[in-house]
């Protein structure tokens, strides 16, 4: 059996995830942000993800559902984040599988970026202060 993973949990849309789920019809973009949700509760992170799409990037699937998306695990301190990179409607998902290398650059572009921002102190204050920036949606402990 699984451990429970600690620490407070974030989930962080990047730009093109946010804009993504903007053109998604209502019921779409609920369903694939209620999976997404799912990250901030589920017993063990691992067992979030369907499966791997690259060395850091990692598919998200709603079951029975049309829509996808692709993601990132980091832990920093002991602070879990997502980082949703991209969602898709299920018909798109061979054009975005075929892309993946695009996004595990976005990814470890990132990763630095958040890296960087909790060497200047306090991750969670990172964090906070990334919900006053346009290209981020945050949710999270504070929402």
């Amino acid at each position: 059996m699984s451990a429970p993973t600690d620490g407070p949990r974030y989930i962080i849309y990047v730009r093109e995830a946010c804009e993504q789920l903007d053109e998604l019809d209502g019921s779409l973009e609920i369903r694939i942000k209620n999976e997404i949700d799912k990250f901030l509760t589920v017993w063990n992170i691992d067992d979030f993800f369907d499966k791997s799409v690259t060395k850091d990037v990692d598919y998200i699937k709603k079951k029975r559902g049309d829509t996808r998306g692709f993601g990132s695990y980091l832990r920093v301190e002991s602070i879990n984040i997502l980082l949703v990179l991209t969602v898709f409607k299920e018909k798109y998902k061979q054009s975005y599988w075929d892309n993946s290398w695009k996004y595990q650059s976005r990814v470890e572009d990132y990763e630095k970026e958040i890296r960087d921002g909790d060497s200047n102190g306090n991750i969670i204050s990172y964090i906070d202060n990334l919900r006053d920036d346009p290209d981020y949606f945050i949710c999270g402990p504070n929402d």
